[in-house]
């Protein structure tokens, strides 16, 4: 090839290649925007929501709202472009529905429909039923999280998620941005775009980084979740997002940090100072408090070792729980469900319980009759906590015999969660399988001084208790009124169709009691009714198996 020739051959390759580098450089450049994460919401308070999302490429966000799908005319506009985007939804009013959409760069980024939406809080210290949901060591994209997801979904219909707990470990296995990409956002879609979260930290979600690290507040977990630090929700300011507190309706909620050993170290005592200062100040009828490592377990951890720091958890924070009557405290960390007594005062190894500590003796169930009574005065007021490991939201291990003597139940074959409902002077929680069963279903209720007893429970007029249950044989009918009388036990279906019936004596606050046959019934749900000439009708569900 003469020289000539080669020189033109070459500036057609140079020309070649500038035009495929300039059509792939504009090609990037003209890059659809896509939505990579989100929308979620974060840090909801009584008129105001924040809303984060990601974008593939960088842009200004835009969210459109309005308390009606068909007219989201307000818009809040971010003042620079971004990745992750934050919009921050001001002026609203107290416990209201918005819904609301999402555009970046005027490119429309969610669908229009009810689904994305959100709802204000209650004005705080004002008392309503509020739904809570509790999920530990979840963050696994297996099966078992998205059943135990999709359960909660069916479970819970059309009602308002109104807190959402996450007790630790929530990306696995060293919670990482693209861990929590795949193993979080990608699993909880439909409930992120309504559902606010109010988390805490786990040993995976500080991943290979040990509580002694340097780099504490770098781990993606802080720069995903916006949590009250300056009390903006009730509570004390704790000034850091390590561990803080909200009021919402008439629950006081503390989410601990027992993660970083200093916060639990003898020399140390930031987070038990405030929290002491924070418990001081607490005026809310009900207190829940969470935190990763759980101070009574025998799962895939033991609470009796002093290394993975449960006892250190357990000398240092219980007194302090315990000494303010907290009722409910929520951990994850062993991938088991376990459930305690009605407990005060157990803050040794497990060798060192014994039933003194048990301000009741029973499993709870009120449905049986035996709830947990707490008295809100007299010389016992606030005596009792229960304690419930919840940390097979998507993860399971055989390890450990679950027998430590403070539990009332467990079990480690199954994945659940925790449904948690408050409704004044009574709280109900229920750990919901995979399979969408109830496994455990445990009542704390709020009681004057006075109660005694049966005799008491003319606050709620007459006493019916239906035992055992679930049953696959006959079963009894335990019941007292407040006044002798003749009272008539009855059974039906949930129709109202009534298959067998009792007339009885009663004297007044002494327990009675009939066999109710139901060998020849089919398994399903019944309903047993009490109905005396004085009060008002009590009724319970049984279930035949």
């Amino acid at each position: 090839m003469s020289v000539k020739l080669a020189a033109q051959s070459n500036r057609k390759m140079r020309k070649l290649l500038s035009i495929v580098f300039c059509l792939a450089f504009f090609g990037l450049m003209a890059q659809p925007l896509e939505l990579k994460r989100g929308p979620y919401l974060q840090f909801g308070t009584t008129n105001s929501m924040i809303i984060k999302w990601r974008t593939n490429t960088s842009a200004i966000g835009k969210v459109y709202y309005g308390t009606s799908l068909s007219s989201l005319t307000s818009v809040v506009a971010e003042s620079a472009p971004a990745v992750d985007h934050l919009v921050t939804v001001q002026g609203l009013q107290p416990y209201t529905k918005y819904f609301y959409k999402v555009e970046t760069n005027d490119t429309l980024l969610t669908t229009v429909d009810s689904s994305y939406h959100f709802i204000t809080n209650p004005p705080q210290g004002v008392d309503r039923p509020i739904n809570i949901w509790a999920i530990g060591d979840f963050g696994k994209a297996n099966q078992g999280q998205k059943d135990v997801r999709d359960t909660y979904l069916q479970r819970k219909g059309n009602s308002h998620t109104d807190v959402w707990l996450w007790l630790g470990d929530n990306a696995y296995y060293n919670g990482t941005d693209e861990e929590y990409q795949t193993e979080v956002f990608d699993i909880y879609p439909t409930i992120f775009r309504n559902t606010v979260v109010r988390p805490s930290p786990g040993n995976h979600d500080y991943g290979a980084m040990s509580a002694l690290g340097v780099a504490h507040d770098s781990i993606p977990y802080y720069k995903i979740a916006n949590v009250p630090t300056n009390g903006e929700l009730g509570g004390e300011p704790s000034g850091i997002p390590h561990y803080y507190s909200y009021d919402y309706a008439g629950v006081h909620f503390v989410s601990l940090n027992t993660e970083w050993l200093a916060y639990l170290s003898a020399d140390s005592t930031s987070m038990l100072t405030w929290l002491r200062r924070d418990l001081n100040r607490n005026t809310m009828k009900w207190t829940i408090v969470y935190f990763h490592k759980p101070p009574y377990t025998k799962g895939s951890h033991d609470s009796d070792s002093w290394f993975d720091a449960l006892q250190l958890g357990r000398e240092k924070i219980i007194p302090v729980l315990e000494e303010h009557g907290v009722d409910l405290v929520l951990n994850g960390h062993s991938h088991c469900y376990e459930r305690s007594f009605l407990l005060k005062g157990h803050f040794g190894k497990s060798n060192t319980f014994d039933d003194s500590m048990k301000i009741n003796k029973t499993n709870g169930n009120e449905a049986q009759g035996t709830p947990y009574y707490k008295y809100v005065n007299g010389p016992k007021k606030g005596f009792g906590t229960v304690y419930a490991v919840m940390g097979s939201s998507g993860s399971l291990s055989s390890d450990g015999d679950l027998n430590h003597p403070a539990h009332v139940i467990g079990d480690k074959t199954r994945c659940g969660s925790l449904m948690i409902s408050v409704d004044n002077n009574r709280l109900r929680a229920q750990m919901i399988t995979d399979q969408n069963n109830v496994f455990d279903d445990f009542t704390i209720l709020k009681v004057d001084s006075t109660y005694t007893g049966i005799s008491s429970v003319a606050i709620e007029n007459n006493y019916l208790r239906v035992y055992p249950n679930p049953t696959s044989i006959n079963c009894y009918a335990e019941f007292s009124t407040t006044e002798n009388s003749s009272v008539e036990v009855t059974l039906t279906d949930m129709n109202g169709r009534e298959i067998w019936s009792r007339k009885e004596k009663t004297t007044a606050h002494e327990l009675s009691k009939v066999l109710i046959p139901l060998k020849r019934l089919s398994a399903g749900a019944y309903l047993v009714s009490l109905r005396a000439p004085n009060g008002k009708p009590v009724t319970k569900e049984i279930i035949v198996q």
